[in-house]
């Protein structure tokens, strides 16, 4: 029913993803998906046209990716203030009228977490008054109470939840609060990655959602491989995740992964082919940026996690740089010196984007923007900073780790 209702919004207010409007100093407005706006102009997407128009042609744009600033303020406001269901349910309404559709029941259901008897909520969820309860229709269970649906949905898998946010597609077997922080904390994420590197490198806005896959424990989760907690399943592009104590594992470390693999997705159209270094290393660098708690993050690029260093600057016999730009994804799973890979892609990462000289620094954007271009090799990589040798590269990155363990 959850889903039916959100297509019948799509059919009012738009295809799904919900389109933007574009007005030009000339023409009619035109209609589309934003997939940037920078300093750069504004690129927009009619199914598989791409068109470009320079900041001084575009007179005013509308839609769900105008607003997703303002939505994002008031989706931390609302994780940080009192709860209150009819802010909840005011910001459903918001959502819908803004377009961003894929929100709209996320905050129906907090509504009801705050207060299980919102009139309102309920109508527009579609649930039913029986006996003056109100009652939630449930495949295979017929309508039952919001009490019994958690209980329901929370332990089994083939029973979860199935939510929607602006750029992930979630299902997840846990408890309804639980699930609701998690979907904010993703869009959170999903902001701090772009915020940070989609100017620089120049990909595009996600039209395609990321699949995220909760299960309520370990044992319920298909295994990968006994070294790992959560991954990122490459083949059906979907985050394998699990909950601990309320906490989903690694979340932030395997969606950075599905979000690196979708920008360059939907910006190059071809199969990524990402280092395995820098695979770990961005997501060990979005993870380590995050702080606070569940619904509440706190993000902070560049954040240190000195462990990384430590374990990196004390080994006996750390890679050298040019074993490291070969690592590849499979050898993270390795149970042998798994720790120092996973220290030194980190710390290569956090000293090229904070601890280099600036020319380094630029050097490495430009490495980030050919990876998108499938080149992502060590030839690549030293190309793009303007290395002579590997020695002095290394002599310099070990100095600044130094300086990070005194």
């Amino acid at each position: 029913m959850r889903f039916l209702i959100l297509a019948l919004l799509c059919g009012l207010l738009g295809e799904d993803p919900p389109q933007d409007t574009v007005t030009l100093t000339r023409g009619k407005p035109l209609k589309g998906v934003i997939l940037r706006h920078d300093a750069g102009g504004l690129w927009l997407a009619k199914k598989t046209r791409i068109k470009h128009y320079p900041l001084e042609e575009v007179v005013k744009t509308e839609g769900p990716r105008t607003v997703r600033q303002e939505y994002l303020k008031k989706l931390k406001t609302a994780f940080s203030e009192v709860p209150d269901a009819d802010a909840s349910f005011a910001l459903s309404q918001w959502c819908q009228k803004n377009g961003l559709l894929r929100e709209v029941n996320l905050h129906l259901w907090r509504a009801l977490l705050i207060d299980p008897k919102h009139e309102a909520a309920h109508k527009a969820l579609d649930h039913k008054r029986w006996r003056g309860l109100w009652r939630i229709p449930t495949q295979g269970r017929g309508k039952i109470s919001l009490g019994d649906l958690r209980e329901y949905r929370r332990t089994d898998f083939s029973h979860a939840w199935k939510f929607t946010t602006t750029h992930f597609d979630i299902r997840c077997a846990g408890d309804l609060p639980d699930l609701v922080r998690l979907c904010a904390d993703l869009e959170f994420l999903y902001d701090a990655y772009y915020s940070t590197f989609q100017e620089i490198i120049g990909f595009w806005e996600a039209r395609q959602p990321i699949l995220i896959h909760i299960y309520p424990d370990k044992a319920s989760m298909p295994n990968l491989a006994n070294t790992v907690d959560a991954y990122y399943h490459k083949a059906s592009r979907t985050v394998h995740t699990y909950f601990h104590d309320g906490i989903a594992k690694e979340l932030i470390h395997e969606t950075t992964h599905a979000l690196l693999a979708q920008s360059i997705r939907e910006f190059a159209r071809n199969d990524p082919a990402i280092p395995g270094w820098l695979n770990e290393g961005m997501a060990e660098y979005m993870e380590v940026s995050f702080a606070g708690s569940p619904g509440k993050p706190d993000y902070e690029a560049g954040r240190k996690n000195p462990k990384h260093f430590e374990v990196h600057a004390k080994h006996k016999q750390p890679d050298s740089i040019q074993r490291v730009l070969t690592y590849d994804s499979g050898e993270f799973m390795a149970s042998t010196d798994q720790s120092l890979k996973y220290a030194q892609s980190y710390n290569l990462v956090q000293y090229l984007l904070h601890g280099a000289e600036e020319e380094r620094k630029e050097g490495f954007l430009r490495f980030l923007q050919s990876v998108y271009e499938r080149k992502g090799s060590s030839s690549h990589f030293k190309n793009a900073l303007g290395l002579k040798n590997w020695d002095d590269f290394e002599e310099d990155w070990m100095k600044w780790l130094r300086t990070q363990t005194e």
